[in-house]
């Protein structure tokens, strides 16, 4: 089964699930893995941290005691179908924080192996490490594949596929990335 955005590059041979929004996501993931039997989650998809909950144009939000709802009653949105007009010169938006999907992943599938990804951009080695022990810490997670955008271009990618034990190993390309995902996920004991 592969989830993934509506414009998403899709494999051959998976049954495609696409998705829209974060919501949609949570939704996907809770069904399929409440109607099938999941041996893995390998969880590469970037979700945004925030969502637009309100825009609005500047000259009709007011200094107040609540700008949330100022901008919130001079939403944009509202008042055309969803689509902000690009007369409007410059553009006040409240955003709200959308859920952690991985934290989820875990009492979804409680017996599935879970693969995280963790990116960063031009940071250290041990700064990159560290986010990414943090992460399959918090999320339970059994590998975090850690890369960083800057060492990301064309057939070039390095990356590094941490474990629960703390190791790591870097690999220099996606097609070696791709193979020890899938050794790591085949060989991690049931």
């Amino acid at each position: 089964m592969y989830v993934c955005g509506k414009n998403a590059a899709t494999p051959a041979n998976a049954a495609i699930h696409p998705i829209s929004d974060t919501q949609s996501l949570i939704n996907t993931i809770q069904n399929l893995t409440a109607n099938h039997a999941i041996d893995a989650v390998i969880h590469a998809m970037a979700v945004s941290d925030y969502t637009v909950t309100a825009a609005a144009d500047t000259s009709h939000v007011k200094h107040c005691n609540s700008l949330a709802d100022s901008i919130k009653a001079a939403d944009l949105r509202s008042k055309s179908n969803g689509k902000i007009s690009s007369d409007v010169n410059a553009i006040v938006l409240l955003l709200k924080r959308t859920p952690k999907v991985i934290r989820m992943l875990r009492g979804f599938a409680p017996n599935a192996v879970l693969v995280g990804f963790k990116l960063l951009q031009n940071v250290p080695r041990g700064t990159l490490i560290d986010a990414a022990q943090n992460l399959l810490t918090t999320n339970d997670c059994d590998f975090v594949l850690a890369n960083d955008g800057a060492q990301i271009s064309g057939d070039k990618h390095v990356g590094f596929l941490l474990d629960r034990n703390g190791g790591y190993t870097q690999y220099n390309t996606k097609t070696e990335i791709a193979a020890a995902i899938v050794a790591a996920v085949v060989h991690h004991p049931a």
